[in-house]
Parts: C-alpha cells; sequence; structure tokens
C-alpha cells in the first residue's frame, strides 16, 4: 500500500512538471463580496505539452495569526489570446497556424478573518524554456498577493486588459493598465523581478537589468499619468517581466499582486493597441431593480485603422449592448436592469469589461476596457404616498395631470400597496417626469404596476393630504419677475458678530407691481445654533408707514421667526426695495468656515382680496463665519481633492508654503459640520485622507483653516 502511495505522489509530481513547463505567467487576486473573498487565479500558458489542470492549489497564510492552509481552485473560464480576424483554429489543441496564449481562470470563495499579512500564493516547478533576459531561474514560479484586512476588508484593483504576449521589434508598444479598485485606495504600479518560492531572485544575462528589461537599446516604462505600459526592444526574443501592484489607504499597504507573463517579440506585428478615451466614466453606482446605461470610447493613434468593440456577458442578466465602429474611434453603449433580486450586502460590487479591436489582419491589435459598479441599496426615503403622483409633497388636481404624462408607463409593482397615507417603498422606474425629474414611479397611486384611471381613486381617496417635506426642491430663477431676497452685500459673519440684513422685494429694473402683503418664515440655518431667534424690524418702506400697515411676528425657535406684513388700508401697492431688517447675533463659539444659509420657507404674497401670488422668485443666500476682517495671507498655496466626485475615500492634497497646524472641515449643504480632520502640515506637498465613504450622498464644501486663518479657496467635493 505505502509503494503504491509513493507511486502516486510521483505521478502527480510528474503531471505538475508537465504543465507547469509551459507556464507562462500568471497573477492571483482577490476581491470582498461582503461576506469572504473570491480568490482568482489567472494562469498563462502556451499550448505545449498536457493541458491545464482542472483545479490550482492557492495557499494561505498568516503568521501574526499561525493560520496556514490550501484551497483548491477549480478552473471556471478559458480564453485565448491574442485575437486574429481569420476562420483558421485560434486555441490550445488546434492546428493553429498562429501562436496562441491560454488564460485560464480558477476561482473560488475563501473566508480569512482580519489579520494584517494574510498572503496567497502558488508555485510552479519550471520557467518559460529559452528566456533571454535571464540565466536561470532557481527553482520555481512564484506567484502571490497580500492582504491587509486587519481594520477593514480590501479587494484588489481591476486591471481588465492582459498583458502584452507579443511586440514587434523596433517599435513602441502601448499597454492600457486603466484600473478600477472598489475601495477607491492610491494605487501604484511599478517592475519587480519575478522571485522564486523562497525569495531568491534569478541572475539577470548579461546587458539585463531591472533598468534594462528588455536589454540593449530597449525600454520598460510604466506611465502613472495616462496609467500606459510601453515597450521598446530593439531585439527578437523571449522576455519574462513583472509587475506589481500596490494598494495604499491612509499611508497604510493594505494589499499588492504580483503579474508575471512572458513577452515574445517578433519580426512583425501590431504595436498599436486601442485605448481608452480621455473622459471616459469607469465607476458607476446602482441599485436592486434599476436601469443602468454606461458609454465608453476607445481611441486608435493610428485613424485609418477601423475599431469595433464586444461585449461580455453580465452575470448572465439580459443586456443591451451597441457600438459605432469607425476610423480610430469606437464608442460602445451598455444598458442593463440590476436585478431586484440582488443583495448589496452580498455583492457589493461588480466588474465588467468591454473588448475593442482593429482589423488589421491576420492579428488583430485589442484591448480591453474595465468598469466599476458599485451595489448600493435604494433610500427608502424615495418612497410613494398614494395619491402624490407628481411628489410634490401634497395631493391635489395637479397629481390628475401627473397621471396623464405618466399614462400607461410600467414598472415595480409595491409590495402590500395600499391606499393609507404612509410611505410606501417601492423600487425605481425606468422613467421620470422630464421636467421636475421625479420618477414615475410615484404616478402608480394604488402601485398595480401600471398608470391607469384606477390611479385617481387614490387622488380622490387622499385629497388635501400633506405629507413631511424632504429637503426643499428649489424653483429654477424665472427672469422678469421680482426677487424676494436677502440683502448681503458687505455683510461680514464673524464669531459673536450682531448681524443686520435687509430683507428686499424686487428691484428698480424688475420692481414688484401688485402687493398688499407679504408673510414667510426666516431661518438662519447651518451648523451654529443662534443665541436667540432672529428678530424682524419694520421701518417705514415702500410698502407703507407705521399708520397704514401691520406686522407680526413669532419666535419658532432660536434659528426661525415667522413674521407678516401687510397693508391695512384695502388698497393694493407697488414698488422695490427694502421691506424689513433680520437682525441676529452669532455666538462666540462659533465656528469660522462654518456655512451660514439665510432661508426663506412658506412664503405668501397676496393681493387685498386674497388672491395668492406667484409671480416672483425666491433666493436663499449663504454666508461664511470668518476668523475676522485683518486676515493675513493664508499659508496654502493650493489644496485640491482626488478623486472628485468619490465613493468611500478622497484624498485633500495641500501645497503649504511653510510649517503649521491644518484644519479640515466638511460641511454639508445645509451648512452643518460634518466631519473634522487635523493635519501637521510640512513646506511643501502634504495630504489628508477624507472618509467620504461614512457621508451620505451628497455635495459638500470642504473648508482648510490654517493656524486659525481661513483659506480663501472652499473646494467642493461631490459623493456619490
Amino acid at each position: 500500500m505505502l509503494k503504491k502511495y509513493i507511486l502516486f505522489l510521483v505521478l502527480l509530481l510528474i503531471n505538475f512538471n508537465s504543465y507547469a513547463s509551459h507556464c507562462i505567467g500568471g497573477e492571483i487576486l482577490y476581491a470582498f463580496n461582503g461576506v469572504n473573498y473570491t480568490v482568482t487565479f489567472n494562469f498563462y500558458r502556451d499550448c505545449s505539452g498536457l493541458i491545464a489542470p482542472t483545479n490550482i492549489a492557492i495557499h494561505f497564510s498568516s503568521s501574526s495569526t499561525s493560520q496556514f492552509f490550501d484551497r483548491n481552485l477549480p478552473r471556471v473560464n478559458t480564453s485565448y489570446l491574442p485575437d486574429y480576424c481569420t476562420s483558421a483554429n485560434t486555441f490550445c489543441g488546434s492546428a493553429s497556424p498562429y501562436p496562441i496564449r491560454e488564460i485560464s481562470t480558477y476561482q473560488d470563495t475563501v473566508t480569512l478573518s482580519p489579520c494584517s499579512d494574510w498572503v496567497m500564493s502558488c508555485n510552479t516547478t519550471a520557467p518559460p524554456p529559452n528566456l533571454n533576459n535571464y540565466q536561470f531561474f532557481n527553482s520555481t514560479l512564484h506567484f502571490a498577493s497580500f492582504l491587509n484586512n486587519q481594520i477593514a476588508p480590501n479587494s484588489n484593483p481591476f486591471i481588465a486588459n492582459p498583458p502584452p504576449f507579443y511586440i514587434p521589434i523596433n517599435a513602441f508598444s502601448t499597454t492600457s493598465l486603466q484600473a478600477v479598485d472598489p475601495d477607491n485606495d492610491s494605487i501604484r504600479i511599478y517592475f519587480i523581478i519575478p522571485p522564486d518560492s523562497n525569495s531568491i531572485l534569478p541572475n539577470f544575462a548579461i546587458g539585463y537589468s531591472i533598468d534594462s528589461l528588455l536589454g540593449p537599446g530597449g525600454i520598460a516604462s510604466i506611465d502613472s499619468i495616462n496609467h500606459n505600459l510601453k515597450l521598446f526592444s530593439a531585439l527578437t526574443q523571449n522576455v519574462y517581466l513583472a509587475t506589481k501592484t500596490d494598494e495604499y489607504r491612509n499611508n497604510i499597504l493594505v494589499g499588492y499582486s504580483i503579474k508575471c507573463w512572458l513577452t515574445t517579440v517578433e519580426t512583425s506585428g501590431n504595436a498599436i493597441e486601442p485605448l481608452p478615451a480621455a473622459g471616459n466614466t469607469y465607476e458607476y453606482v446602482t441599485h436592486p431593480g434599476q436601469f443602468q446605461a454606461l458609454q465608453f470610447t476607445m481611441n486608435d493613434s493610428n485613424t485609418t485603422d477601423s475599431l469595433f468593440m464586444s461585449f461580455n456577458n453580465l452575470n448572465n442578466w439580459p443586456i443591451t449592448a451597441t457600438s459605432s465602429p469607425g476610423l480610430g474611434t469606437v464608442v460602445g453603449n451598455l444598458s442593463w436592469f440590476t436585478p431586484p433580486t440582488l443583495n448589496p450586502a452580498t455583492t457589493p460590487f461588480f466588474f465588467y469589461s468591454a473588448n475593442a479591436n482593429t482589423n488589421i489582419c491576420p492579428r488583430e491589435a485589442s484591448s480591453k476596457i474595465g468598469i466599476l459598479v458599485h451595489v448600493i441599496p435604494i433610500s427608502p426615503t424615495d418612497s410613494v404616498w398614494p395619491g402624490d403622483a407628481d411628489d410634490d409633497y401634497a395631493v391635489n388636481m395637479y397629481d390628475a395631470l401627473a397621471i396623464a404624462i405618466a399614462y400607461g408607463q410600467t414598472g415595480a409593482t409595491r409590495t402590500a400597496a395600499t391606499n393609507t397615507w404612509v410611505a410606501q417603498y417601492c423600487l425605481p422606474w425606468v422613467n421620470s417626469f422630464p421636467v421636475t425629474g421625479a420618477n414615475m414611479k410615484h404616478a402608480d397611486c394604488n402601485g398595480d404596476g401600471i398608470v391607469d384611471n384606477l390611479d385617481l381613486q387614490d387622488v380622490i381617496t387622499n385629497y388635501g393630504l400633506l405629507h413631511p417635506k424632504l429637503p426643499n426642491r428649489k424653483a429654477s430663477k424665472i427672469t422678469g419677475v421680482p426677487d424676494l431676497f436677502f440683502d448681503v452685500s458687505g455683510v461680514s459673519l464673524t464669531p459673536g458678530a450682531n448681524v443686520i440684513i435687509p430683507i428686499k422685494f424686487g428691484t428698480s429694473s424688475v420692481p414688484v407691481d401688485t402687493i398688499y402683503g407679504l408673510a414667510a418664515s426666516v431661518e438662519v440655518l447651518g451648523g451654529t445654533a443662534l443665541n436667540a431667534s432672529p428678530t424682524i424690524s419694520y421701518p417705514s418702506s415702500w410698502l407703507g408707514t407705521t399708520s397704514n400697515t401691520l406686522n407680526f411676528t413669532k419666535n419658532v425657535n432660536n434659528n426661525r421667526t415667522d413674521w407678516a406684513y401687510a397693508r391695512i388700508n384695502h388698497n393694493d401697492t407697488n414698488g422695490n426695495g427694502t421691506l424689513a431688517t433680520m437682525s441676529f447675533s452669532l455666538p462666540n463659539t462659533a465656528v469660522a468656515g462654518q456655512k451660514i444659509i439665510l432661508h426663506f420657507d412658506q412664503v405668501r404674497v397676496v393681493d387685498k382680496i386674497g388672491n395668492i401670488l406667484t409671480n416672483y422668485n425666491v433666493l436663499d443666500d449663504t454666508l461664511t463665519i470668518t476668523v475676522g476682517v485683518q486676515q493675513v495671507k493664508a499659508q496654502l498655496l493650493d489644496a485640491i481633492i482626488v478623486p472628485n466626485p468619490s465613493i468611500n475615500k478622497a484624498t485633500l492634497v495641500m501645497n503649504a508654503s511653510q510649517s503649521g497646524q491644518a484644519q479640515v472641515n466638511v460641511i454639508n449643504m445645509l451648512g452643518e459640520l460634518v466631519w473634522q480632520g487635523k493635519a501637521n502640515m510640512l513646506p511643501g506637498e502634504n495630504s489628508i485622507d477624507i472618509p467620504v465613504k461614512i457621508l451620505p450622498s451628497s455635495n459638500y464644501a470642504v473648508q482648510i483653516v490654517c493656524d486659525g486663518i481661513v483659506y480663501e479657496k472652499v473646494l467642493r467635493l461631490t459623493k456619490y
């Protein structure tokens, strides 16, 4: 029995050596799927020898937690490169007249507990034959990736484009390294010397080095700005190359992966690959049940080449894919419905790739583009209120018009739909009202999945009801009608200051033509709580005098006052300018850089018989609290936020003229301080990470205070 067991092991080793001797590279990648990790090994081989194995073992180790185990990954896919525009067989095992490279993908899910030093590795027993850039490998080809998930999960960036297996002699070959990272980490890609399993580096052949990977006259470089890999060889040869992709989060290495491959330099071939066009969007957000549409462009530097685009399967979902081929450029369009059953907790994101290729024969030049799609739950606040067909927070006659506009539209039904006046969750429909942008699901008042006459009954049932307002939807400003506005010209806000702001209605160029009275709420919004309610004073104005007007104020809270101002002589008037003045005091503890929003709410203008007038604009205004009038020159020369827009993390990069303490304030659209960080600045470039992941999707202002002095430039940050 022992002899049989030994013989079995010998046969396994022989089999491993057979296929491994034709290994020409590979890479190990991992992605967090919300629960555990999807681990992938892309195995590159030529078409000699035995076929690729059905399983490959990956070794997992963590020295800090004493965890060591192996996992056999099954083969899930096989593809072949390069692409040929011929009917000849171009895959391993066929009598192909052209050289072929096989990419076998092995994949499985693995549970990896939080720790700082996970290493995933795989070894083969022999290097590719006939290498020109190395004298010999000691024993094995080694593939590895690293994961630090001690603080938070991590996923490798997705680089859809394969490495360049073939390049022509005496021509620059450019390969796209366009990457998308689910965690928005900082990525660095660079060449390395591929080690073996014992971390022993191979010896370079004469004339080759890490700075001369392609030998005399050759060039190997990575363009980190345009995200390209460039190769040039003055020799026909076989070179074994390797790159390492590092991921940094808050200046901590959270992951890396190593990719190795064999590049063959030929006497002829196509050096020009299609490359992603500038301005493409590679990162999207979708919700379960949402319709998604993408567009991307690939260009060829040879404008006489015809470019085409092909699309991969998307998780077996029905997709609509079209492309517009052209000379030197191709535009692809892709759309699909994200399944309503897709769970963001177990599928927080997914990748997609498309391929662009030329029609150069016999071998096509091709390149892939990678897309990252984040899957997030739809907000329950975007709910349907039965009868509010136009989503304006009230049920009235206007909702019948909305039903007429959306008549015949169909979409998701509401679970357990009723006409009870409560918020009811519903997945979004494909179409929205063209003017307001409200989703047409709101017109399906009864929740049966179609807009028709039956929805009018819910309008009748709930007629006149109102539901709580979400953040105000400001109407677009209309030209040719007067403005109700706060005149903030010359107003400066500082901690402890007493502030007086005129409230004006109309201007000399656009006056108010008819008015009897006005009522409104005025609010001082933002993260600063006032010591007392704003006060409204009524000097004699163009509306009237103390003898022919009345005024009313009600202090609602420290930041809001309701007021009314009207004539009492039963005659309308007209005019423009100051109606009243608003006064308030800022507390001494007010934060420099805080936004203060001056806001009108529930405005009503009437004529002498009570008609409600609507031909006017209501304008809010925003001011920033400063540290005082005598500000000195800021220490910052410049500052930018990257990436912007962002999903998980953004980095504020500051160029300082001198050392000092910087305070970073992130402020929402209501003027509220939602995050604050500090950094010790040194002369030159400094950076601080902003945890965008914890913030709701919105637009934000990022304000910087250096040693108590406000940087004059307010930066804008967008969170998806």
